[in-house]
């Protein structure tokens, strides 16, 4: 159990600190998948990343989603444009990057619910339609 409460204490650092709830779902979304965890690394302690890290990571890739979610589409249009003018992107740069159908899969963790996952695609396309006008 100090194990995981060790990870989940580390993987919250790397976040947390963060402006925009937007950069912390792409981050932690990054952090989660095997394949692109190295681009982010720097975040991380060193050292071997265990099953428990693992569960760390997925856990706090729920409550980052989770929290995403329950921002208003305006809130969500705010910080996407603060994260936006940060990385010097427009925000429909930044969604077009992230949100477009074929790559939003990767900001959902592996195993959320049906609901969820349609929740964060309709929510996903509202921003998509409302960067286009």
């Amino acid at each position: 159990m100090d194990s995981m409460r060790n990870s989940l204490i580390a993987v919250r650092a790397a976040i947390l600190h963060r402006a925009c709830q937007v950069e912390r779902l792409l981050i932690i979304a990054t952090l989660q998948n095997p394949e692109t965890r190295d681009q982010l690394s720097h975040l991380l302690p060193a050292g071997q990343y265990d099953e428990s890290f693992e569960r760390a990571l997925h856990r706090q890739h729920q409550e980052v989603l989770t929290d995403w979610l329950f921002l208003s589409t305006e809130e969500k249009i705010a910080d996407l444009a603060i994260y936006a003018a940060l990385q010097g992107e427009t925000t429909a740069g930044i969604l077009h990057q992230w949100f477009t159908r074929e790559r939003r899969e990767r900001l959902t963790p592996c195993g959320v619910p049906p609901s969820v996952q349609s929740l964060f695609d309709s929510e996903a396309d509202v921003l998509l339609s409302v960067a286009a006008q």
